[in-house]
């Protein structure tokens, strides 16, 4: 195998990982592995190597994994002056200007040959930056992340799979590096991910790479044979059919109940986060039911969710002040009385507050792709619906070490396997420059009778002014409308106890903190009374001392030769019994004590018995004072989570009005420019209005067009810049990211 292919020296076995600027390969190929070698190989240069990666968590996972310092591309950004807003828009504080956050004035971490410093990583002429997942990472954030390496002078490596998940925003960053960097990536082509396990001849077990899953999963990627993948999926065993939602929903639950306790023991992949709720709640109903997850103190999640010891949760917010990422699994450990969360996961323990875990935490059992995306477990689940796209199809069915079975609702295998063919079709991935430019050809090939040449102009000719093509305003309204479904899904109410429930809780824990504060301070009166009471203890205890001295005179003495005296001594140790239980003293006084030995003991008696009551009482009301706290807080987290949700929902309400405002305003838009299309057409003739939409959509077609070119331009000169950067001199501070890959 070449150096190229494989990332390695055959003659030295070192990785050849520094000398090339991208390094890609399919899921499992060991991409995780040579960052790992290389970081050793840098170290003994006396280089350091850091990663960060477009999201918090895969940062976390990929340092670890590595040992190099880590953090999300985000914050790298952020810490050397970039600040964007929701709308997108990027700016740079010079150094020495006042951060409008922090209120202090910006300085860039310094320091060291480059590595992590205070919580922040600092960047080097020494420093390897290695960007993990870099196919999740958008134009903007490789503009500003090209200024900030150009500047530092350190060297810039991109590592990721093109063909999985693509950026949120504007995408595509690996594959312009793949085609304008000269030599092209290191491609890792052998995975070994995928293993097998059987028995060998002496009857132990015996693990091999999966050599023919590898192979399927290849085809996968490249999705060149939607029909024969799918029919090799199914012949494998790798497809489950279910009849009805309801059914698959149950039987993936059932299969995650029984290992939702084992770390790394199964991930659950599907297209949306409707799906992923009801698998969520179906599992913790499982789990409920068979007592592994306790559901009689619970915080309140997204949407109110109910959340108890056992479950485990996915946070959905970055915090620094908590220490939890988005999309990072946990397992609760504890729920307090306020609604807080105590939750362990990746070796560390946090405690989630019950404001943030009402918005931000949810059941973690099933995830959507994005969430899963960099994980490897031992056995995947991936439930394919119609909202399962190419990239998310091959991400779940490659998670998995020793299984990775496909779920589909449809009515038989045939159906199946056309659902599957579906998936693979819907490709929302960056699949590189010349199949966009090939499908942007498509789109703008004018409507035209096949071999009937168009004069040229001809369409600004026959289009009126203003005029919108019913395709244009039909595409318009149906992108309107599933932006403003999307954007309603996510802003959907929170569950919110009703008032009258909630104040009847609380005030039945309120009165009950009331009569547990009684009983504690009835427990304390007895303390008092107890200290109070041991003078006349001491003369009770040496009353009755002195008296069993003379019952041990009487039971030595004996019951006489005739036992005329039985009955004495009979009632004399029954005395002495007595006394010793009631004073709980096994060592009475003996018929030849003195007085003062005598009084002593009933003294000591006397001691103890104060002392036993005093702990006893004062532990009493310790107990009562510690639930009437308990009480009161349940009360008052109640009411705090209350407000806490009911502030979620009514700000959910008002962004709604909002959007239905701004929404109602592009609805209207449309709908006046449909009735002046309407006017305009009745002064024409048919004919006429079909060659004014064929002209209107040529148009339109053409302006994407150039737009896509100036694209490629700008993408073409963000590669140059990527693989020349070491060699550049730092460049002036911008007011804005550089435009390599903007449109």
């Amino acid at each position: 195998m070449t150096e190229r292919s494989c990332g390695f020296d055959s003659r030295s076995g070192h990785p050849v990982f520094s000398a090339f600027p991208l390094v890609t390969g399919p899921a499992g190929s060991g991409k995780t592995r040579v960052l790992s070698v290389a970081r050793e190989r840098l170290e003994d240069q006396g280089r350091g190597l850091v990663v960060v990666a477009p999201t918090r968590k895969g940062a976390q996972v990929a340092a670890a994994e590595v040992g190099a310092g880590g953090a999300s591309l985000s914050k790298l950004l952020y810490d050397y002056g970039w600040r964007w807003d929701q709308l997108g828009r990027w700016s740079r504080l010079a150094v020495g200007d006042v951060d409008s956050v922090t209120g202090r004035p910006h300085e860039p971490p310094g320091g060291g040959p480059g590595g992590v410093v205070g919580g922040g990583l600092v960047l080097s002429a020494g420093t390897v930056l290695v960007v993990d997942e870099a196919g999740l990472m958008s134009v903007e954030q490789a503009n500003a992340l090209v200024d900030v390496v150009a500047e530092t002078g350190a060297s810039l490596r991109l590592v990721g799979d093109p063909r999985q998940l693509g950026a949120v925003g504007r995408g595509g960053v690996m594959e312009t590096a793949w085609r304008w960097l000269p030599g092209g990536p290191v491609t890792l082509d052998e995975i070994h991910r995928f293993v097998t396990v059987s028995v060998d001849g002496a009857g132990m077990p015996a693990v091999e790479v999966d050599t023919a899953y590898a192979g399927l999963s290849r085809r996968l990627r490249d999705g060149a044979d939607p029909a024969g993948i799918a029919e090799a999926l199914a012949e494998r065993g790798a497809v489950v059919v279910h009849p009805s939602h309801a059914q698959a929903v149950d039987a993936i639950a059932a299969q995650v109940a029984s290992c939702a306790g084992r770390e790394g023991a199964l991930a659950v992949t599907v297209a949306t986060n409707s799906d992923a709720r009801r698998i969520n709640r179906a599992v913790r109903d499982l789990r409920v039911a068979a007592g592994v997850v306790d559901d009689s103190r619970v915080a309140a999640g997204v949407g109110g969710e109910r959340v108890g010891v056992g479950d485990r949760i996915v946070t959905r917010r970055n915090s620094t002040a908590i220490g939890v990422a988005n999309r990072e699994v946990w397992t609760v450990e504890a729920v307090g009385v306020e609604g807080d969360i105590v939750a362990r996961g990746g070796g560390r323990r946090v405690r989630i507050p019950a404001g943030y875990a009402a918005v931000a935490v949810e059941l973690g059992y099933a995830a959507t792709d994005y969430g899963n995306q960099g994980v490897t477990v031992d056995a995947s689940i991936t439930w394919v619906s119609d909202a399962t796209t190419a990239a998310g199809l091959y991400v779940g069915a490659t998670r998995g070490r020793y299984a990775n079975v496909l779920h589909v609702v449809a009515a038989d295998p045939g159906a199946a396997r056309r659902c599957l063919v579906a998936a693979m079709g819907r490709d929302r991935a960056d699949r590189g420059l010349d199949t966009a430019r090939t499908r942007a050809r498509t789109h703008a090939h004018p409507p035209n009778t096949p071999g009937q040449a168009l004069p040229a102009g001809w369409e600004q000719a026959v289009v009126p002014a203003g005029w919108r093509s019913m395709a244009e305003l039909d595409a318009a309204e149906a992108e309107l409308e599933a932006r403003y479904n999307q954007q309603v899904r996510a802003l959907r109410d929170v569950a919110v106890t009703p008032d009258d429930e909630r104040e009847r809780a609380s005030r039945a824990d309120r009165l009950a903190a009331v009569d547990a504060r009684a009983r504690a301070g009835r427990h304390y009166a007895q303390v008092d009374a107890a200290r109070a009471g041991h003078a006349r203890l001491v003369e009770a205890a040496t009353a009755e001392y002195f008296l069993a001295r003379v019952d041990a005179r009487t039971i030595a003495a004996g019951p006489g030769r005739l036992g005329r005296r039985a009955a004495a001594v009979t009632r004399a140790q029954a005395r002495r019994d007595e006394t010793a239980r009631r004073w709980n003293d096994s060592q009475l006084p003996g018929a030849g004590w003195s007085d003062s030995a005598v009084a002593d003991a009933a003294a000591r008696a006397a001691g103890r018995a104060v002392d036993t009551a005093v702990y006893d009482h004062y532990q009493r009301g310790v107990r009562e004072e510690n639930t009437a706290a308990s009480l009161e807080g349940r009360a008052a987290g109640r009411d705090r989570t209350a407000r806490a949700v009911k502030a979620a929902s009514e700000a959910n309400t008002a962004k709604r009005q909002a959007l239905e405002a701004t929404v109602s305003g592009e609805r209207a838009g449309i709908a006046q420019a449909r009735t002046r299309r309407a006017r305009a057409a009745r002064t024409m003739t048919p004919q006429q209005v079909r060659a004014a939409d064929a002209a209107r959509d040529n148009q339109l077609a053409e302006q994407a067009r150039q737009a896509r070119q100036a694209e490629l331009a700008r993408q073409a000169e963000l590669a140059r810049r990527v693989y020349q950067h070491p060699h550049q001199a730092p460049g002036p501070v911008r007011e804005s990211p550089s435009p390599g890959l903007g449109l």
